[in-house]
């Protein structure tokens, strides 16, 4: 078990423990209670100011120092991290209220929606997200346990990563549902190796099941499924891998599972991407 988990998780994973969603733990913090009433407010300045932080150098900071100063400031906060349509099924039974609204990140990158709800939303944010209109322009959708299960399930077929969020560790508040290039995590994730975590699991192919169509490889938001043309298969790149498991709703074959990243030596402390210094071509 991760260390995350053994502090937050009460013996399970830290998203599927129900203490992390109980509103009484916003009620008792006057700090993180401030922090859920303005999240909707400055979410749009602290979205554009984080990607502008992580291209600027500050002072006599060089850029690396800077990357890794935000990569641990992550990992202390542990903010977001992908779950599998599974885990999402769960939380949405642990979650209440539940709701749905427009999504956040293509707000900030003035993405267009079409008027669709991606975000989910749960406890005290939903009361304090109603003040700020302009997040919430085709309202605030609240939804059933049930509808709230086939609406993950629906964005799992679409191929959008689900992402289960904290506002102030451990509360937990959201479950994002996007994709690159319009997801603010997801990006800062693959272009500067911080903000989300890697998932708990990591995908692993069965060659003798995989008939090589290709469909998982366009479906990989992280670029870590490839075709090897030698063997006409797929193969999962399990160091580039985060877990999501949106690759297995378009294998009709069944070839794709997820396996446990504590299960992996060589893994089991690989939660973020490597940081890439800027023209070098260099990862570290």
């Amino acid at each position: 078990m991760c260390k995350f988990c053994a502090e937050h998780g009460a013996g399970k994973r830290w998203y599927l423990n129900t203490k992390n969603y109980v509103d009484e733990m916003v009620k008792n913090d006057k700090e993180r209670e401030e922090f859920v009433r303005n999240f909707a407010a400055t979410v749009e300045k602290d979205g554009a100011y984080r990607i502008l932080e992580a291209l600027t150098p500050f002072k006599s900071e060089s850029w690396m120092d800077r990357s890794r100063e935000l990569r641990e400031w992550y990992i202390y906060w542990h903010q977001g991290q992908p779950v599998t349509i599974e885990e999402t099924k769960e939380i949405m039974k642990i979650a209440s209220p539940i709701a749905k609204v427009e999504c956040l990140c293509r707000r900030v990158l003035r993405a267009e929606t079409g008027g669709e709800k991606y975000c989910l939303l749960f406890g005290m944010l939903l009361d304090y997200i109603r003040d700020w209109p302009d997040f919430t322009p085709t309202g605030v959708e609240p939804l059933t346990v049930d509808e709230a299960i086939d609406e993950v399930v629906r964005r799992d077929r679409e191929g959008l990563v689900h992402t289960v969020w904290t506002f102030k560790t451990p509360y937990i508040a959201a479950v994002c549902q996007c994709a690159t290039p319009v997801c603010l995590a997801l990006r800062q994730a693959l272009d500067f190796g911080y903000m989300l975590h890697k998932g708990e699991y990591v995908g692993v192919i069965d060659t003798a099941k995989c008939d090589g169509c290709g469909e998982c490889v366009s479906r990989c938001q992280f670029g870590a499924i490839k075709f090897d043309p030698v063997i006409g298969k797929a193969y999962i790149d399990m160091w580039k891998c985060y877990g999501c498991g949106v690759c297995r709703a378009v294998c009709d074959r069944g070839a794709i599972s997820m396996r446990e990243r504590q299960s992996i030596p060589e893994l089991k402390d690989e939660w973020f991407e490597p940081i890439k210094v800027p023209g070098s071509g260099r990862w570290e």
